[in-house]
């Protein structure tokens, strides 16, 4: 076998491949781990938050974010019957992303603490609040909070109770 011979000229480009996913492009979070009460009277007919607030606040370049949240909620028993509330509130923009309204016949629980996921016999009815949606942000600060209240309460005991508070914004395009 002879010499090899001089290298070929380079050929064309090929084709261009399909548009990958989606992805996400920046990411904010906070998370409020820990169980917290609010006296009832700081939240009969107004919202409010957590006395350690779960607020995201972030600095949004303009684009799409996926805005998830989550919480456990208790009403305990200085709470009585009344009905509670929790909502993800977009304060920047004074809107609702999130809310939930329950008046059903939960057991309360004690104030003090919410039942852990070992206690299986303390009372309390720990119900999760949780969501999540696309928003469309002009870009600049932008900030959500967690926010719970009660119908009525006079009581000046914790008669809610709120812990793994989390607020996420994804940015997707």
């Amino acid at each position: 076998m002879g010499p090899a011979g001089p290298e070929g000229a380079t050929g064309a480009p090929g084709p261009q491949g399909p548009p990958g996913p989606a992805a996400a492009l920046a990411v904010s979070r906070v998370s409020v781990e820990s169980d917290q009460g609010i006296v009832g009277s700081a939240i009969s007919g107004s919202f409010q938050p957590t006395p350690i607030a779960a607020t995201l606040t972030l600095s949004a370049s303009a684009g799409s974010y996926l805005i998830s949240w989550y919480a456990e909620v208790m009403r305990t028993t200085a709470a009585g019957g009344s009905v509670f509330f929790a909502r993800l509130r977009d304060t920047t923009n004074g809107t609702t992303f999130g809310f939930l309204r329950d008046g059903s016949g939960v057991e309360n629980g004690t104030p003090g603490s919410m039942p852990g996921d070992t206690d299986l016999f303390q009372i309390g009815d720990v119900l999760p609040f949780a969501g999540s949606m696309i928003v469309t942000l002009p870009g600049g600060p932008q900030t959500y909070r967690l926010e719970y209240a009660l119908s009525t309460s006079s009581s000046a005991s914790e008669a809610l109770r709120a812990r793994r508070q989390r607020i996420s914004a994804i940015r997707v395009e």
